[in-house]
């Protein structure tokens, strides 16, 4: 099963994109007719940043420097983790107040310099998972957790709850990161997950996000039916379009490996 994931790397990483991207625009057009929900705006931007994130890298298997698509990528990747923390910030504001300001993720920022000292662009990607994916994450799972707690329809509490589970476990999954000299990350890594289970960790994360995308889906429908299929609009537009660019990545890449042996 190895192989087979390592074979259709471009594939993983377009499905893994595809679910973002998807999260991203469910999230918002629930988000128009809910403004008063900020945590589904985060959540978009959180969803369209790691979609491009994940879509660039996999352009970088095209290229003959993939190096010159690190920079860029873990710049997008860090503010989509920025983006997703800042839910569960907002919710520890109106909790805590003040105490709890956007200052609070300026300390956090100036860890990842430390990852940088450390292992380079490699040890900045491990600390912005550690910090901002892992113990962000499951900050974000405590806010969305709030929102079942709230006076809502006893469906939507259901739903909001579904989705903290869910959440939290994409949380978890963050604790997988690129293989570094850093611990936990000599030994918990993309590299020996995938080497005991056969199964790429983007792949998990995928599964959790499509069914994150699915329960705001179902949120959408309780919300407004047009939205709805609005929503299944711009899944079919973003499949379509997103698989022609990964056709034409692959065949790129296949390109390049041949020009190399």
């Amino acid at each position: 099963m190895e192989n087979f994931f390592t074979n259709q790397i471009d594939y993983v990483y377009f499905i893994y994109g595809l679910s973002f991207i998807i999260l991203g625009a469910i999230s918002y057009l629930l988000f128009i007719t809910n403004k008063n929900q900020l945590f589904l705006k985060w959540l978009a931007l959180f969803g369209f940043m790691q979609g491009a994130q994940q879509w660039l890298d996999l352009l970088g298997l095209s290229v003959a420097d993939p190096q010159a698509f690190q920079f860029i990528s873990l710049l997008i990747l860090i503010a989509s983790f920025l983006f997703f923390s800042e839910i569960g910030r907002d919710e520890a504001q109106k909790i805590f107040g003040k105490a709890y300001g956007r200052w609070i993720l300026l300390p956090a920022i100036l860890i990842l310099l430390f990852g940088w000292s450390l292992n380079g662009i490699v040890g900045i990607d491990v600390f912005s998972r550690y910090i901002f994916g892992f113990i962000g994450g499951l900050w974000t799972s405590f806010a969305i957790y709030r929102k079942s707690k709230e006076d809502i329809a006893k469906s939507k509490k259901q739903d909001f709850l579904l989705l903290a589970v869910i959440i939290g476990l994409f949380a978890l999954t963050q604790l997988i990161v690129p293989a570094a000299k850093i611990f936990p990350a000599t030994f918990l890594n993309e590299k020996t997950f995938i080497n005991s289970t056969g199964i790429p960790i983007q792949a998990v994360r995928a599964m959790f996000i499509i069914l994150a995308a699915f329960t705001i889906w179902f949120i959408v429908f309780k919300e407004n039916a047009r939205i709805k299929y609005r929503a299944a609009l711009v899944f079919l537009a973003v499949l379509v379009l997103g698989w022609v660019f990964t056709e034409n990545i692959a065949l790129r890449y296949q390109k390049n490996l041949r020009k190399t042996f």
